[in-house]
């Protein structure tokens, strides 16, 4: 495991790897995400992220809002009726003091998607 998996697992109590049996079921699609935020914008923390799509089964949005939640950022999670993010990951993000906002239509104001 890589040294940024094993970091990201301490923070969430479990190992943090691509086996579907793992807390992070794609730990390495949420740090890259991470890392081309960092990398086209130059910042992560201060920005408005959306996620937008199937967030109830896209398991990669669940990895991602989790390691987002280390950071300071404003969440939108924009779904259909039926496939929100599921409560869980919300009540993650909002216990780490994240302002995270549920719709089912386009965000007004997200600097990145």
């Amino acid at each position: 495991m890589s040294r940024g998996l094993g970091v990201f697992g301490e923070c969430f109590g479990c190992v943090a790897s691509s086996d579907t049996s793992s807390c992070m079921k794609h730990a390495h699609q949420a740090l890259l995400d991470v890392y081309t935020i960092r990398e086209e914008i130059g910042t992560v923390n201060g920005l408005t992220v959306a996620m937008v799509g199937d967030l109830k089964h896209g398991r990669t949005v669940h990895s991602l809002i989790q390691l987002l939640s280390l950071y300071d950022v404003k969440i939108r999670l924009v779904a259909p009726a039926g496939l929100e993010m599921p409560q869980e990951y919300v009540q993650l993000a909002k216990s780490k003091g994240i302002d995270v906002t549920e719709a089912c239509s386009t965000a007004t104001h997200c600097d990145t998607l």
